[in-house]
């Protein structure tokens, strides 16, 4: 099972510089159905756009039920989705993944994404409290009295960019 939608270029470019959080998307920021932003007097970026994974299970029936591989299944059905906005006349620039698993980390690796440079941290002191933060280095103390805050999870952005003449048909 997964979660995938196409933003627009402007937005899903903040998603992964992370000028965007994942959680501040809004449904403007995302295609709607149907939708074509082509037009003659548009803007390229206008034409473009990026494939955000939400979210990603291969649950457990898939194994005893079927005989494909599950990430190579889910590619061909993303790739599908690409190329019906592609025949509208749009151009997808790149896909993205905030990965938070092991086992996500390791699938989208496979695909061939690559840590984008921006991640969450989760931590929590003696007390119990949680903090999410925000930083660009993914081995950054985040603070100076390890003995109060441990972190207790890494979220890291992996991103996989179509090159400029990419018909976006991609090989896993």
């Amino acid at each position: 099972m997964s979660i995938s939608f196409p933003m627009k270029a402007t937005f899903w470019k903040k998603l992964i510089t992370g000028d965007l959080k994942e959680h501040e998307i809004t449904d403007d920021m995302i295609l709607e159905q149907n939708s074509s932003f082509y037009s003659l007097d548009n803007e390229q970026e206008n034409d473009e756009y990026g494939i955000h994974i939400w979210h990603i299970k291969k649950l457990e029936l898939w194994n005893k039920f079927c005989l494909t591989n599950f990430r190579d299944r889910f590619w061909s059905d993303l790739q599908y989705s690409v190329s019906v906005l592609n025949s509208k006349r749009m151009k997808c620039i790149g896909f993205s993944s905030l990965c938070a698993t092991d086992e996500g980390t390791r699938a989208m690796k496979k695909l061939g994404f690559d840590l984008q440079g921006y991640y969450d941290f989760i931590v929590q002191n003696r007390e119990g409290e949680v903090r999410v933060i925000h930083s660009t280095n993914f081995n950054e103390q985040i603070f100076k009295n390890e003995d109060e805050w441990k972190t207790i999870f890494k979220c890291g952005v992996y991103t996989k960019c179509i090159e400029e003449n990419n018909l976006c048909i991609l090989s896993v």
